[in-house]
């Protein structure tokens, strides 16, 4: 028998006759295929009614639109006291706190690529957060502040800053996120927490850790931790 092509992608999934047949006994007779619409999705394979179903307003599977998730900073401006917001960026610590691993093994792993990382130390963040509760509220209430280092650097140049200092050879090796990650597990992470770090990574190799705003070294007024020195420390 004739076969009968899918209307939306044009894949063969029945006969004509029987395609036909449903069609007219169901068309405008059952309130699932009540208008034109509805009796074209007959003529669609499988698949692309399900898509096609998901798409339309009269979804039998659609709830009710869901409420946009309140955050701690939409509770903050709803609550009429004065508030600040300091953003903290990535930690350099973050990286520093393997400096003993990268000398062990040789190796900085990482998954962000040729991406620039504007990170901080603990202690700057830490003392933006003191010069900000130190000001008067009249000067500071309801700012947003976007923190992160003055300079930014790959984990090339970590690892070879790390190499410089030590004195010992070290290399970056990227890996794909799931090898990060796998590797994080490896040495003893949490999966979840694995699996943050692994995403962090990811995304820092598309940019999402770079930040020239220098809002912190502005705040506590001095130039933010470098990464050489940010090695040093760990190398203590």
């Amino acid at each position: 028998q004739e076969p009968f092509n899918c209307i939306r992608c044009g894949k063969p999934f029945g006969v004509k006759t029987s395609i036909d047949r449903v069609v007219d006994q169901l068309g405008g007779k059952h309130w699932m295929f009540g208008n034109s619409e509805q009796i074209e999705r007959i003529k669609m394979c499988d698949d692309c009614r399900v898509v096609v179903q998901f798409q339309t307003p009269d979804n039998p599977m659609k709830g009710a639109d869901r409420p946009r998730p309140r955050t701690t900073e939409d509770y903050l401006r709803a609550s009429g006291l004065p508030y600040v917001l300091l953003r903290n960026g990535w930690y350099t610590e973050n990286y520093t706190g393997s400096v003993a691993a990268a000398l062990q093994h040789g190796v900085v792993l990482g998954a962000a690529g040729a991406g620039r990382i504007a990170s901080a130390a603990r202690a700057d963040y830490a003392a933006t957060a003191a010069v900000v509760l130190a000001s008067a509220a009249s000067t500071q209430a309801g700012k947003v502040y976007e923190l992160a280092g003055d300079s930014a650097y790959t984990l090339s140049e970590l690892a070879a800053e790390i190499a410089r200092q030590s004195g010992k050879p070290v290399a970056y090796q990227n890996l794909s996120e799931a090898e990060y990650k796998t590797a994080l597990e490896g040495f003893g992470l949490p999966p979840a927490f694995a699996g943050l770090l692994a995403e962090s990574d990811a995304k820092a190799a598309a940019g999402s850790l770079y930040d020239d705003g220098k809002a912190l070294s502005r705040l506590i007024g001095r130039p933010t931790a470098t990464l050489a020195e940010a090695v040093a420390a760990a190398l203590k």
